[in-house]
């Protein structure tokens, strides 16, 4: 089977370079090569395109494509706003820009309910959006906002947003079809208990959350996709956010690798726990490997977890934002120490949907022979691809698997950045994938020394510019 999967691919790729553009024109194309009909091409040709490129003996970057995958069509779409009586009113100028560009892109004949939230929250009906009402549901939301806000003013005790009752409450609202949430939240608290987003299930609900102020780690387990930004960003994000669930085909891929490589994480773009308590799967990640721990090192965790800072630092274990690391001695790196319990599992979910405009790249520890493998499965089709049968990796897709690189590097050090010293940050710095994205990290590095409130939003921006890689 995979046979024949590498072969449509290939014909595929020989059509777009030929100039067809359309599904239709590549199917022509290979109907010709194949000398069958063009609806036996249509037929044949996937609707997701997985393909494996050879890095090195031991490496393949798996790029996972919408080929013929239509948009998910979403049957409700509801828009939850934060109403907390601290917002200042530039903010809430900013999030009422933001729900009326969102109401505005809702389609035609999509369900649409709003949810404003503070200490309470309130579902205000769902109606069926028609483009001559987009006027009148954005007026209805700028004054079930204010009203909202207003309510609370005369309420005592400290002001604060219970999001977790705002989610609970769109989700019980949400339709048995499709639904996409989005939640505009600023420096909300988390005082209840939630579900966590179980993404890459075979779910009809969907969320996406745009944050505002200081970061929040638990928000971050009960959306899908979690945005963090400053006031002046987010109706920017709202565009980005529309933008890409309108392009939304598929939900997470998720991949299954067979491998005789011993090199671990089987997946680099995995992002592999820090060590929190005693375990006999602490791992060192130096230069993308999990290597066992030298017994230096493990003195140094083992005194850290007793509490006792001073021997744990002369061993060179630290803690710094939300992860322990490992300093070297000899030069200014640091090495995030891991939970490695579940290294071993060969299964990965993508950590996003996949989008028509947007592939997803993997990283996987596969070598070249026919028992290497990775099953990646996308929207009910499973495409087996085999590590004998990678292709040759050409200048651009080997930029991508830097950027692969690069973003593995972020995902592990971020919170970690502003607590660096100079020389720490510039060896990260000479690590960046360009010279806009190393000057972007000393530019963050500054402003967290001169605790520079933009500074959050800042580093949350080098996240997602890392992660975003096309």
């Amino acid at each position: 089977m995979e046979d024949t999967i590498s072969a449509t691919i290939s014909t595929m790729d020989l059509a777009r370079q030929a100039g067809c553009v359309t599904s239709i024109e590549v199917a022509a194309y290979c109907a010709a090569k194949w000398c069958c009909s063009i609806d036996q091409a249509w037929r044949r040709i996937p609707n997701v395109k997985s393909q494996l490129s050879r890095i090195s003996p031991d490496e393949v970057l798996l790029t996972i494509q919408n080929i013929d995958l239509p948009p998910v069509i979403w049957d409700k779409i509801i828009v939850v706003r934060d109403c907390n009586r601290a917002i200042d009113a530039e903010t809430q100028a900013a999030f009422g820009r933001a729900v009326a560009y969102l109401i505005r892109n809702v389609p035609s004949a999509c369900l649409f309910e709003l949810v404003t939230y503070g200490a309470t929250s309130r579902a205000h009906g769902e109606c069926v959006m028609t483009q001559d009402q987009v006027s009148v549901h954005t007026s209805h939301a700028d004054a079930a906002a204010d009203e909202h806000a207003l309510s609370e003013m005369g309420t005592t005790g400290q002001a604060g947003s219970n999001i977790v009752h705002a989610l609970n409450t769109a989700k019980d609202t949400a339709t048995d079809g499709r639904t996409l949430i989005v939640v505009i939240a600023h420096n909300s608290e988390v005082v209840d208990d939630i579900q966590p987003a179980r993404i890459g299930e075979n779910r009809s609900v969907f969320t996406r959350l745009i944050h505002v102020g200081t970061s929040n780690t638990p928000l971050r387990a009960m959306v899908d996709i979690h945005v963090h930004c400053n006031m002046q960003q987010v109706e920017e994000c709202a565009i980005e956010c529309i933008s890409d669930e309108m392009q939304h085909v598929a939900d997470p891929p998720c991949i299954d690798v067979t491998t005789t490589s011993v090199t671990r994480p089987v997946v680099l773009n995995a992002v592999l726990p820090s060590v929190r308590r005693a375990t006999a799967h602490a791992k060192c990640i130096a230069h993308h490997h999990a290597k066992d721990l030298y017994e230096h090192q493990k003195r140094g965790m083992q005194a850290f977890l007793e509490r006792d800072l001073e021997t744990a630092t002369a061993h060179g274990i630290v803690w710094l934002g939300e992860r322990m690391f490992y300093k070297c001695t000899t030069i200014p790196e640091l090495h995030p120490i891991v939970d490695a319990q579940h290294m071993n599992n060969h299964r990965y979910i993508a950590p996003r949907p996949l989008y028509a405009h947007k592939p997803i790249h993997v990283i996987l520890r596969l070598r070249e022979t026919n028992n290497d493998a990775v099953s990646v499965h996308v929207h009910g089709e499973v495409c087996l691809l085999r590590g004998s049968n990678a292709t040759r990796m050409g200048e651009i897709r080997r930029q991508i698997s830097e950027h692969v690189r690069w973003a593995s590097t972020i995902n592990y050090i971020a919170t970690a950045l502003q607590y660096m010293t100079h020389a720490q940050v510039e060896n990260i710095a000479a690590k960046a994938i360009d010279e806009d994205a190393a000057d972007r990290i000393r530019e963050y590095y500054a402003m967290a020394q001169t605790q520079d409130e933009h500074a959050e939003a800042m580093l949350h921006q080098i996240v997602r510019d890392a992660n975003d890689v096309e």
